[in-house]
């Protein structure tokens, strides 16, 4: 069946469809920034660090590690979100709108050249999630086995 409509129009500037372009994000990042700030209105934004390098070896030593580069207790439970994709595809930047209210978390860049070298992981309390940013499909990590 063809149809006339499509996510994309011509006039589209980006790889975003636009049902999201020009959407209005102002009520959740007020809303994060309510559930993230202090008692003296600081924002805490939370912190990504590196999982797995552009060598693809791990960088936490064990499980006790990992949680302490989290900043969780031991006991929580959360579920794992991960985001696949090619280079320049934004993932980053969909993960930091996603669950961060566009605070970058995640390193992202204006141009779609690649910006995440390996593994970054984040924790996102309101959803209990782990967030996993990963390079993108056709990145420059200099192993060749990937």
């Amino acid at each position: 069946i063809a149809s006339d409509s499509s996510f994309h129009s011509e006039h589209s500037s980006s790889s975003i469809p636009d049902l999201c372009q020009g959407a209005d994000l102002s009520s959740v990042q007020r809303k994060f920034r309510k559930e993230t700030s202090t008692g003296s209105d600081t924002h805490k934004i939370p912190k990504s660090f590196l999982l797995v390098n552009d060598q693809e070896i791990l960088q936490v030593s064990d499980e006790s590690d990992f949680i302490d580069q989290l900043g969780c207790d031991r006991n929580d439970t959360f579920k794992v979100v991960s985001i696949f994709g090619n280079t320049g595809d934004g993932k980053s930047y969909t993960l930091n709108h996603t669950f961060f209210g566009g605070y970058e978390v995640f390193k992202t860049s204006p141009n779609q050249s690649s910006c995440t070298l390996g593994v970054w992981c984040s924790l996102n309390l309101q959803h209990k999630a782990v967030i996993i940013d990963t390079e993108g499909l056709l990145g420059s990590s200099s192993n060749e086995n990937q």
